[in-house]
């Protein structure tokens, strides 16, 4: 320990190093971030959204405040609920609004695992290697989606003590990668006066609050409009500018074929009353 403690001078003569963004306003590069929301708000629809920004350098929700700046970077996706068919139809509606050819998405720097196991305090050390092994840049710049979270350990999640384990094996992979590792988790049903702090309505111990660098908080706003989906959202960025809450309405068009997405839209607007 006593050679890892700097003098006053050798830590301020380098500055700080500017902020990197994920995507803008919603996710700080190289953080550990949570994405949640009550059952049935669109989350992993919303999860799929950014990881395929990412992966192809467009707008998230496409939406400029939401930039990628054009920079492509690696996505790993540990998708532990939803079978493969449904990822992929997903992936390909979203594509479609971006202007992403079906071919196209072939050539993205992205990785899938669908609905296998995983244990997040027993297998962090092989999420790095995995990640290490296919990544296509020396850069240590990337995403990496668990979704979702309460899938991917065995403890109780209203125990601190426990849990710790669960948030020390996630901050090693953020810190062992320098990626961004986001994780869907489910929240209590949010009342309005929580929009803007969401965190206090996140499911489980504070210590998941506390370990966090930033949160993406969904309220589902009553809409019986099928295959429409509208939130109010807010975001919490712990060491930057972050997007003041928004409204954001997903609409999905099924095809007739194969009853599965074949389109999907995005609107971002102001917050729902």
């Amino acid at each position: 320990m006593k050679d890892e403690m700097e003098s006053a001078r050798e830590f301020f003569s380098r500055p700080p190093e500017k902020l990197e963004w994920s995507v803008r306003n919603l996710i700080e590069q190289g953080t550990f971030v949570v994405l949640g929301g009550e059952p049935k708000t669109s989350k992993t629809w919303a999860a799929l959204e950014i990881c395929l920004s990412v992966a192809s350098g467009t707008d998230c929700f496409n939406n400029f405040e939401f930039t990628t700046f054009r920079k492509q970077k690696p996505v790993f996706m540990f998708l532990l609920e939803d079978n493969a068919n449904n990822v992929k139809a997903r992936l390909a509606a979203l594509a479609t609004d971006k202007g992403i050819a079906p071919d196209d998405l072939k050539d993205l720097p992205l990785w899938l695992r669908c609905r296998k196991p995983l244990c997040l305090t027993e297998q962090a050390e092989e999420i790095i290697e995995a990640v290490r092994w296919h990544q296509t840049s020396p850069q240590r710049e990337g995403l990496i989606l668990i979704d979702p979270l309460r899938n991917a350990h065995r403890e109780d999640e209203n125990d601190s003590t426990k849990m710790k384990a669960v948030l020390e094996a996630c901050l090693h992979i953020r810190d062992r990668t320098g990626y961004t590792l986001l994780v869907n988790h489910h929240f209590k049903k949010m009342k309005k006066n929580e929009e803007e702090s969401p965190g206090n309505a996140m499911r489980g111990t504070s210590s998941l609050y506390g370990a966090v660098d930033g949160i993406i908080g969904m309220r589902k706003i009553e809409n019986d409009t099928r295959n429409e989906w509208s939130n109010n959202v807010a975001c919490q960025v712990k060491a930057g500018p972050q997007s003041e809450p928004f409204g954001l309405r997903l609409r999905v068009k099924d095809g007739s074929d194969t009853g599965r997405a074949i389109h999907a839209d995005w609107e971002v607007s102001g917050i729902f009353g």
